[in-house]
């Protein structure tokens, strides 16, 4: 069975579980939104670690070969099946010649289509995820690109799954950084609630852009120190990078916060334009954040569709025409 790439959108990868190669120089890779690509696979009531692809800013369209193909995509942009209006978080049972259609996502960057059985990938240093910002290893999806899917899936019916509508401003909750400590309390305190909006972003960090009247922080420069995905760097002309899965591992602007854990999906998913609101906590709260985060994904319901559309009713003899 073959899954076809009619059209990429912006930027289609494949991500899995991150890369532990960091000793080589080498990001972590995998999803930018990890709990939405594991509930991607949560449809298909498979492994939530298979991998998926991951679209950016706007998703991809793909066309089914000779053999029928079992689908999930979540997200919150518009999805068209042969034409018919779809949910933006489901399953669907796709037959040869279907096509699928992704949109722009309206509140939120980044999307997953998951497929029976997993994306097939080459393994590179331990994980099939595609590393944007190294020029080798498994590439980015192109426009032509055939995906051999698992054959011998057995159709489980289409499932559905709604999500909570983010809130505006996004709230990043972070720990105060090493250099931070360098400031006063009232100059912390003063850059850090005052309003920010998001910037441009991608895979490797997403930058926050400040309030026009906030005074810009004078801080030493740095020898290269390491850093990690949701570390808060402040470059010289003072609008602050978020780092991604895809960001280098050492540094030299100054480490201003650390987004926790449960926080940094919201940061991948900033569109530019949205307003975004920093929030400190302290090390001894992020267990408890962790596993209220953890409760919230795994208290979404997961629901049976019953199937309407034409192509699959025609398939069945159940119309004529």
């Amino acid at each position: 069975p073959v899954l076809e790439v009619l059209k990429t959108g912006p930027l289609l990868t494949v991500q899995g579980p991150p890369r532990r190669a960091r000793q080589w120089a080498l990001a972590e890779a995998g999803p930018a939104d990890p709990k939405l690509a594991e509930l991607a696979n949560r449809l298909l009531q498979q492994d939530p670690f298979v991998a998926v692809l991951e679209w950016q800013g706007h998703g991809p369209t793909l066309q089914v070969g000779s053999f029928p193909v079992h689908l999930a995509w979540t997200g919150d942009a518009p999805v068209r099946l042969d034409g018919e209006p779809q949910l933006p978080c489901q399953s669907a049972w796709l037959l040869p010649g279907q096509v699928v259609q992704i949109g722009a996502g309206k509140n939120w960057r980044v999307g997953y289509v998951a497929v029976a059985g997993g994306v097939p990938a080459a393994d590179w240093l331990g994980s099939v995820s595609v590393q944007t910002t190294a020029p080798v290893g498994t590439r980015p999806l192109q426009t032509g690109a055939q995906l051999a899917v698992a054959a011998g899936v057995v159709d489980q019916g289409d499932r559905t799954v709604t999500l909570p509508a983010p809130n505006i401003p996004v709230a990043l909750r972070v720990l105060r950084g090493p250099e931070a400590h360098m400031l006063a309390d009232s100059d912390w305190a003063t850059w850090l609630q005052q309003p920010w909006q998001a910037g441009p972003g991608d895979r490797m960090a997403q930058r926050l852009l400040p309030h026009p009247d906030a005074p810009r922080l004078q801080l030493p420069q740095l020898v290269s120190g390491p850093v990690a995905p949701g570390v808060v760097q402040l470059p010289p002309q003072g609008t602050p990078l978020v780092l991604g899965p895809d960001a280098q591992t050492t540094g030299g602007y100054p480490r201003m916060a650390a987004v926790i854990g449960p926080d940094r999906h919201k940061a991948a998913q900033l569109l530019p334009g949205q307003a975004v609101q920093l929030v400190e906590v302290t090390v001894d709260q992020v267990p408890a954040l962790q596993a209220a985060n953890e409760a919230a994904w795994n208290a979404l319901s997961i629901q049976r569709l019953p199937r309407h559309h034409s192509r699959w009713l025609l398939q069945q003899a159940r119309l004529g025409g």
